[in-house]
């Protein structure tokens, strides 16, 4: 009678990857030194059952980027300032999203800021970017002849010597 030696395959690399990206998704409380072991000494059969016992555990809630405040924020760039608009969207979310500005020229030689939504504040508005203050915003509209909060071309003798339009600068900054 002959005896069948039994083997083991160990466990593949892509249950290693899948189980070590679990670990950092799930809450756990498995001994360092066992998972440490299942992974590079384990059995398919081990990295699997590992695999299932994680994956019956609750994710890891991250806590999220806190979400900027409203207002006008600019971002120096390569000798250009660029400007990006934080709001209260309205429509049940209640989140912040960001437009950003660009410029808008027109054949009468007038201009004029246009915004331009492109996400969610809190994963698209740029590193480094500093809120402006009504008196600084006041100078971009005097310099640039529209209202940077807005972006209305500024036609009104008073807006533009205000360096706002008339609504946006009574609202509170």
């Amino acid at each position: 009678m002959s005896v069948s030696t039994i083997t083991t395959k160990p466990a593949s690399e892509k249950q290693v990857k899948f189980a070590k990206s679990l670990l950092e998704q799930r809450a756990h409380n498995f001994d360092p030194e066992y998972i440490e072991s299942v992974l590079t000494k384990g059995s398919t059969k081990s990295a699997s059952m590992l695999i299932d016992a994680l994956l019956k555990m609750p994710k890891v809630v991250k806590p999220a980027k806190d979400e900027p405040a409203d207002g006008i924020y600019k971002v120096p760039a390569n000798g250009t300032v660029h400007i990006y608009k934080v709001y209260k969207m309205v429509h049940g979310s209640g989140r912040q999203g960001v437009k950003s500005m660009s410029v808008k020229y027109h054949d009468d030689g007038t201009k004029e800021g246009v915004f331009t939504y492109i996400g969610l504040a809190v994963k698209y508005l740029p590193e480094g970017a500093e809120k402006m203050g009504k008196e600084e915003a006041i100078a971009y509209g005097k310099m640039y002849g529209f209202c940077v909060r807005c972006g209305a071309t500024l036609t009104d003798e008073k807006s533009i010597a205000r360096g706002m339009g008339k609504w946006c600068s009574d609202q509170q900054w």
